[in-house]
């Protein structure tokens, strides 16, 4: 019922929004194209579709032939204007996915952060000018700049044409805005999809007048963080997540044995409350380890010192099916 009451008002953000796109794929609003190859990873959800995972993938995958960075906002972050993600950086500093990203990248792709995409790629070609091309997580609206490709993900338990503009539904744009996509990648499909099912898909979202490719996501092993080689105990676990979709890691993280799933809206902050709810929790329950994403272990190690069982972590990454990685990388270069 409530959701009902909330369309009229969806529908006014999506003609909002419409207009605004308008206005700058007809010119009147200026947009910029740089002189560095740039491709948009991007959707039209709020939360999650896997960007960042993709992203990753993405620029570890181009930089085996072309010198290759990530620019990204750096949502979360207490910092402005243009870093560059180090090491020694932190999730306030920088956003915890530049610091997942920075954790997973090869040390000669270089990550960034920067509210403006232009001004941004603007300063990676004066601080690192042998760059080829740069890959910009989550900047599908980002309008200003005019990119060379555009990567539109769809998550395929939450797809983009079954939705509504927010804030009726999770939508930032109407999905006609799939149009502009170079292509559209459907992501966390199951590993074993039919193509009579992926057929179903093409044939759904071919209006848009895009290619389409199928992506399943694999889940790593857990690992010690920080990285030790040391394995997860066998005995209870808490798990613990800041997800957009809690419930994906969920259902992952329960073929071990869990004692308890904390669990927080995405990008949360952990607080004092939170840990001495963590510590409360491991005493009554004996649990071993605690078990969380490669993202959420960006904020928690502040509060390291402070846990009395070792931190695991476990991530995702995409793997096209029906061979299409080497045809999906043709469309973006």
């Amino acid at each position: 019922m409530v959701k009902i009451l909330l369309i009229p008002f969806g529908q006014l953000f999506g003609l909002l929004t419409w207009i605004r796109r308008e206005l700058y794929q007809r010119g009147i609003l200026k947009r910029t194209r740089m002189n560095v190859h740039s491709i948009v990873v991007g959707n039209l959800n709020v939360g999650g579709s896997g960007k960042t995972p993709f992203s990753l993938w993405l620029a570890t995958r181009l930089a085996e032939d072309r010198r290759t960075a990530i620019l990204s906002r750096g949502y979360g972050r207490k910092t402005k204007g243009f870093l560059q993600v180090t090491a020694a950086s932190t999730a306030e500093q920088v956003g915890d996915e530049p610091m997942e990203m920075r954790l997973a990248l090869p040390e000669d792709v270089p990550n960034f952060v920067c509210e403006s995409r232009v001004q941004g790629i603007a300063q990676i070609a004066h601080v690192a000018p042998d760059t080829q091309v740069v890959v910009l997580d989550d900047a599908y609206q980002h309008l200003a700049l005019k990119a060379d490709k555009y990567v539109l993900l769809c998550d395929y338990h939450n797809p983009f044409f079954r939705d509504f503009p927010m804030p009726a539904g999770r939508l930032r744009e109407w999905p006609c805005a799939a149009r502009y996509a170079s292509c559209i990648v459907v992501t966390r499909c199951p590993a074993d999809m039919s193509p009579s099912e992926a057929l179903e898909w093409y044939t759904r979202l071919a209006k848009y007048g895009c290619p389409v490719f199928f992506a399943t996501y694999i889940n790593t092993d857990p690992v010690s963080f920080p990285v030790s080689g040391a394995e997860l105990p066998s005995g209870p676990v808490m798990a613990l997540s800041a997800l957009a979709n809690n419930r994906l890691f969920y259902d992952y993280a329960r073929k071990y044995s869990i004692s308890r799933h904390f669990m927080y809206r995405d990008h949360h902050v952990f607080t004092a409350k939170d840990a001495e709810s963590w510590k409360q929790h491991i005493a009554v329950s004996g649990a071993a380890a605690i078990l969380t994403t490669r993202k959420d272990a960006m904020r928690l190690q502040p509060w390291f010192k402070e846990l009395p069982v070792p931190v695991f972590m476990t991530f995702t990454h995409p793997e096209f099916l029906f061979e299409q990685e080497d045809e999906f990388i043709r469309r973006v270069i």
